[in-house]
């Protein structure tokens, strides 16, 4: 019933607050440069996949013969 529902809420409350605890610890111990040159690097092959997906669409099947 009712202390069972409250027993899983109180349950998942425990389990999220953990799980902000690690995240938080995650970032406190995060190397700025490091994180920097990973999002920049990773900005790119955004951008570069972007681009080459650009280019395909332009294409049509004459240009496949």
């Amino acid at each position: 019933g009712r202390l069972a529902q409250m027993g899983l809420i109180v349950e998942r409350s425990l389990d999220e607050r953990a799980k902000v605890a690690t995240a938080l610890e995650k970032l406190r111990d995060i190397d700025i440069a490091e994180a920097s040159a990973e999002f920049a690097a990773a900005q790119m092959s955004v951008q570069t996949s972007l681009a080459s997906t650009a280019r395909l669409s332009q294409l049509t099947l004459l240009d496949f013969l």
